[in-house]
């Protein structure tokens, strides 16, 4: 059997950690996400341009910034309205492999539905700073969020187990599991609660991020939580900032392993 010295073995974690610590900028930039094609929901995606010295999306479109900085201070409530799947883009068969039949894909898109609404209202309700409190109905104090899922990709739970074991005791095995990657976007409508004036449409798509073993790599969808969380965590911080502030992407790296 062929041995390694130790030696090895350390200069490879500390390729690892260097990689990790790189996020999205270099090497991390490019293993991020393309971005989703429009769906609908949005009415004017062409709108939607890039500004990562502010926001971590593919795209975002502000209404007025200026006058929304000036006037944010007044939304003491944020509202998150019944997530959407009826923009979701058909995907083919690699994309629903995990699925038994069309009636459990539809639970599954229910359930990411339901969990990324209670993601972001947990996500401000656990806010230390209350920029806004959550509320069930909105009202003239409201910022109002309409969420729309536009693509689920789920993970391909049974190819990223043999790519597991096949990375385990063939060189270069590991690459099985990088085809079997998951994705999900969104598309995000703000409006203000009183006027019900347009004021924010932004849209994103991760997918799952590179690492050596994770749990959720043996799961269908739970990447696709994981990247709502991070939604969630970085819209919470876009609301503690101003349009000024930079709110950094999430990495399409982990070494967690769940």
């Amino acid at each position: 059997m062929l041995r390694f010295p130790k030696i090895f073995f350390i200069l490879i974690s500390i390729l690892l950690i260097s990689i990790i610590s790189i996020g999205c900028g270099g090497i991390g930039k490019l293993l991020k996400a393309d971005p989703a094609p429009p769906s609908g929901f949005i009415e004017n995606p062409e709108h939607l341009k890039e500004w990562r010295d502010h926001a971590p999306f593919h795209g975002i479109w502000f209404q007025d910034k200026e006058k929304f900085d000036k006037t944010r201070s007044k939304f003491k409530t944020i509202y998150f309205a019944p997530v959407t799947t009826d923009f979701l883009q058909e995907q083919g068969w690699w994309s629903s492999l995990n699925t038994v039949d069309f009636e459990a894909y539809q639970k599954e898109l229910q359930m990411l539905a339901d969990y990324t609404k209670k993601s972001m209202d947990k996500a401000f309700e656990n806010d230390p700073n209350k920029v806004q409190t959550v509320v069930q109905t909105p009202g003239e104090d409201t910022i109002v969020y309409k969420i729309a899922i536009v693509e689920v990709v789920a993970t391909k739970a049974h190819i990223n187990a043999i790519g597991s074991v096949l990375g385990a005791v063939v060189p270069g095995g590991g690459l099985v599991k990088s085809s079997a990657k998951g994705s999900i976007a969104i598309e995000v409508k703000v409006y203000d609660g009183e006027s019900n004036e347009l004021m924010i449409t932004w849209a994103d798509r991760e997918q799952d991020p590179s690492t050596i073993f994770s749990l959720a790599d043996f799961s269908c969808f739970d990447h696709s939580k994981k990247s709502i969380d991070n939604w969630a965590e970085q819209l919470v911080k876009l609301h503690n900032t101003t349009t000024k502030d930079r709110v950094e992407d999430s990495s399409p790296f982990t070494i967690l392993p769940y």
